[in-house]
């Protein structure tokens, strides 16, 4: 309603107020998020190769 009244810098105050107000809202929000679980990752020296071959006799043609 104020940019129609050519009251443009009031129209650019209120967005950017109302920017400001859900701006500080989304960081209380994620602030409060619970942090995820942390989980182990497996390293290439822990995995241990295959033995045997990868295809057995029986299985070929």
């Amino acid at each position: 309603m104020s940019y129609n009244a050519n009251l443009k810098n009031l129209a650019l105050f209120e967005i950017g107020a109302a920017m400001m107000v859900f701006a500080v809202l989304f960081h209380i929000v994620r602030a409060y998020q619970p942090p995820a679980p942390m989980v182990a990752v497996a390293t290439a020296g822990a995995v241990k190769p295959p033995t045997g071959p990868a295809v057995q006799a029986s299985e070929t043609k």
